[in-house]
């Protein structure tokens, strides 16, 4: 196996490693942990899947509890998943679902792994605090931690809908206080500032129900099918039983556009302002642009629904053809769905970074949209301003 020092980290882990490390491997992870190279150590598991040493799966991954609910032999071959520890379905083939894992080769050790508890927090780093409302009407109880800047999310078990927390300076503290009802969590938004949170939540849905408390954003070291196929070198060395034979990449630098709202009616407003892909999800909408300002345009008119939340990316796109569709991949796409998580009504979500590219600029400033520059750390890898359209 190339790099030869990959090689050898590897056979040292499939000999003496436990076998629950074996059976989903990350190699971004254990690169950290090897302090070696994360596209070197990449590069090297893909040569032992190609000289059989590892095998490699497409894990779909819940956007509630996170976890694998199910592994496929081939890429976007199931586009409707349902999560029975969350009882949500979802959609497969969302550009953030699909991450890629690898274990040891069947050839070398053929074993199983049971899964012992699937709320261990091993399993659920990003969760954290959690609690019951074992009774009906007019329980309630509290919930926080030591929180820094970001974005986090308080959802229910059974499946109650979600509500942000808006950590970030400068906000007064206040009390936090939220009410599970039979639909939702109620206010769908709170802000504090960094440091102790408390939130109370009663119980107006009549019927127990768990609390969770977790940090939003995929973690910086999950390996995403996009993030993989991005690589120039990752399809030659990926076989045809993991990757359908007509599977097709175009890769084009894109303005993508995220929003959440009604599916329908979204395609069609964002194809009259020139979207030249629109790919419709459970959780999001995504659009591709050519240019800048039809995307800036596209975003103003959907800002004129407080209902509709969008956020703005710009890059490369990898525009994937399977089973007769058209699936936007890669990291602009993830970025893009990331920043979507602190969008505000009427106040579309940009990362800094994107807001700074010149052609970005140059179309902010002929579209005369106002960059209101707060530099907010959405996730401890991502930092977003928000933009106004003279909305409220």
């Amino acid at each position: 196996v190339e790099p030869a020092e990959v090689g050898r980290r590897l056979r040292a882990h499939i000999e003496g490693a436990p076998l629950y490390r074996q059976d989903r491997m990350n190699p971004l992870r254990l690169a950290a942990a090897w302090g070696l190279d994360a596209d070197e150590t990449l590069r090297g598991f893909l040569s032992a899947v190609d000289r059989g040493a590892l095998s490699m799966r497409w894990d779909l991954l819940c956007p509630l509890c996170r976890a694998p609910k199910r592994r496929q032999e081939r890429l976007l071959a199931e586009a409707r998943v349902h999560c029975t520890s969350c009882n949500i379905y979802y959609d497969g083939t969302f550009p953030d679902s699909v991450a890629v894992s690898f274990r040891t080769a069947s050839t070398l050790r053929d074993f199983e792994v049971p899964v012992e508890c699937v709320g261990s927090p091993g399993r659920q780093r990003h969760v954290i605090a959690q609690d019951s409302l074992d009774h009906g009407d007019g329980s309630s109880l509290e919930l926080g931690g030591v929180l820094g800047e970001g974005l986090y999310r308080v959802r229910t078990w059974p499946h109650r809908g979600t509500a942000i927390v808006e950590v970030r300076p400068g906000v007064s503290p206040s009390a936090l206080a939220l009410s599970v009802t039979p639909q939702e969590l109620r206010p769908p938004r709170l802000t504090a500032p960094p440091g102790e949170v408390v939130i109370g939540v009663e119980n107006a849905c009549g019927r127990p129900v768990e609390v969770l408390l977790e940090r939003l954003g995929t973690p910086g070291d999950l390996l995403t099918a996009g993030r993989l196929l991005e690589r120039p070198d990752a399809r030659a060395l990926i076989g045809p039983e993991v990757v359908a034979p007509d599977f097709d990449v175009e890769t084009e630098r894109c303005v993508v556009l995220a929003a959440t709202g009604r599916r329908r009616v979204l395609r069609e407003r964002l194809m009259a302002h020139g979207a030249r892909l629109v790919c419709p999800g459970e959780r999001a909408v995504i659009a591709l642009f050519s240019k800048s300002a039809y995307a800036l345009r596209a975003a103003a008119d959907l800002c004129t629904d407080p209902a509709v939340l969008c956020a703005l990316s710009a890059g490369p796109v990898m525009r994937v053809a399977v089973d007769g569709r058209r699936i936007p991949l890669g990291r602009t796409v993830e970025v893009a769905l990331a920043a979507l998580e602190g969008a505000r009504p009427c106040q579309p979500a940009i990362p800094a970074v994107v807001a700074g590219d010149p052609d970005v600029q140059r179309a902010l400033d002929r579209e005369g949209v106002a960059v209101l520059a707060e530099n907010f750390a959405c996730t401890p890898d991502l930092r977003i301003h928000w933009l106004s359209f003279g909305g409220p």
